[in-house]
């Protein structure tokens, strides 16, 4: 079976090399929040960045997921007039239960504009090679996972939805090396009839919605926003499975996914596969993998554990290479994704010191560790995206909580961004 040529599996274990801890002559730091007024009412909202992307004229896109209520929204009123009802519209126009956003900074870091799709999280900004913006999410109601383009300004040129079985969402998508757009769904299916137990007595159900994430698939969309393909991956409905990552060679894509369910009477638990698709629907292989995320193609698969006591190993085609020791008083390091840079990797993580701290771990072409760095901060972080600039410097992007008293959010999520100078 032709699949994974070789092999690169990060592991994770205990204990410190090359740690470069910053200081205020390292970074520059910026904080963004979101707030609004309706019907006289003041709130801050929950503002969670997803990704980043960093474009060609110096400026910056974050998309992000934003909720936001006002202390009296809910509140029942003495009578139902046309004076509640116009106040009703207005919490309704300014509210946000679960909404994406995508703005844009200027080399300044100074917001340009940004861009609301109501009730629709945005999960991935991309973009092509001809400098078009595309943005990829979900609907909050699960009806649906969707495709827009932007203009430079942000006001939204077209937008397509795409539905795959019942309650359908977004577990990773990539953009190729030629501009196609692969995402990879979780849905439910109906159930035609079902019988259940209820205090004793049985009751039928009809067409209900199955309750485990039954269906994974992977389609392919071209950048103009047509569907080509969609191709089912394990189609064993009585498993609850969940997508985790995607990753392009340029002949393949590469899905990875972990799966619970009942199998010749015995119950099986967090198993994690990864399959090998051709960019012409055609399945070529599939491997499990022992509790690990795919991240990258490039002379193999890398794949990582999402957590660690402190040491990180290399592996190739079952070979160490290479080791890192990470400080951690806690004994909990954690990794979020990996970036590529012009000579090697870039890891991202968080290490639960004081607090969890930004972590970024260098590996090289030669795939060896090159020290990694650190930032401690009073509030807790949680790193979601990083940019690697031409000069050297490093943006972070990282969701954080602050405290926010006199507020009806006292615990107020916002946006961190950190830029640290001449990649140190």
């Amino acid at each position: 079976m032709k699949f994974l040529p070789s092999l690169l599996l990060l592991f994770l274990s205990q204990i410190l090399t090359a740690q470069t801890v910053a200081n205020t002559d390292d970074v520059e730091e910026y904080n963004y929040f979101y707030s609004d007024t309706a019907n006289g009412e003041f709130a801050y909202g929950d503002y969670e960045p997803n990704d980043m992307v960093h474009l060609s004229d110096g400026s910056y896109l974050i998309g992000t997921d934003l909720s936001i209520r006002f202390p009296s929204q809910y509140k029942l009123p003495e009578s139902y007039d046309s004076a509640y009802f116009a106040q009703s519209r207005i919490f309704l126009e300014k509210s946000h239960t679960s909404s994406g956003t995508v703005f844009k900074l200027n080399s300044n870091f100074e917001k340009a504009w940004e861009t609301t799709f109501k009730g629709q999280r945005v999960k991935k900004i991309f973009k092509t090679s001809d400098n078009r913006i595309l943005i990829v999410g979900e609907d909050v109601m699960m009806r649906f996972v969707w495709l827009a383009e932007l203009r430079d300004n942000g006001t939204i040129l077209w937008e397509k939805h795409f539905d795959y079985k019942k309650k359908v969402s977004l577990a990773d998508a990539l953009l190729d090396q030629n501009d196609e757009i692969y995402l990879l769904l979780e849905a439910s299916h109906i159930i035609p009839i079902q019988v259940r137990k209820d205090y004793g007595k049985r009751r039928f159900r009809l067409f209900k919605v199955s309750e485990n994430n039954s269906h994974l698939a992977l389609m392919k969309i071209s950048s103009a926003g047509k569907k080509k393909w969609i191709k089912p991956i394990d189609q064993r409905r009585k498993f609850n499975k969940y997508g985790d990552k995607l990753v392009a060679s340029e002949e393949s894509i590469f899905a990875s996914y972990t799966y619970s369910g009942y199998e010749n009477d015995n119950f099986i638990s967090g198993k994690k596969n990864v399959i090998e698709i051709s960019k012409s629907r055609k399945e070529i292989g599939k491997q499990e993998l022992a509790q690990r995320e795919i991240l990258l193609f490039k002379e193999g698969l890398v794949t990582i554990t999402a957590y660690s006591e402190g040491k990180i190993r290399l592996y190739q085609s079952g070979k160490l290479l290479d080791s890192i020791n990470v400080e951690s008083a806690y004994k909990d390091v954690r990794i979020e994704g990996v970036i590529n840079m012009p000579k090697g990797f870039l890891i991202l993580g968080s290490n639960q010191d004081n607090n969890k701290d930004y972590l970024l771990i260098k590996l090289g072409s030669d795939l060896k560790f090159n020290g990694y760095w650190t930032y401690p901060r009073e509030e807790f972080n949680e790193i979601r995206g990083a940019v690697v600039l031409d000069n050297g410097d490093t943006i972070i992007v990282g969701m954080c909580f602050r405290e926010m008293k006199g507020t009806s959010n006292e615990l107020t999520t916002y946006i961190n961004l950190i830029k640290l100078k001449n990649g140190r």
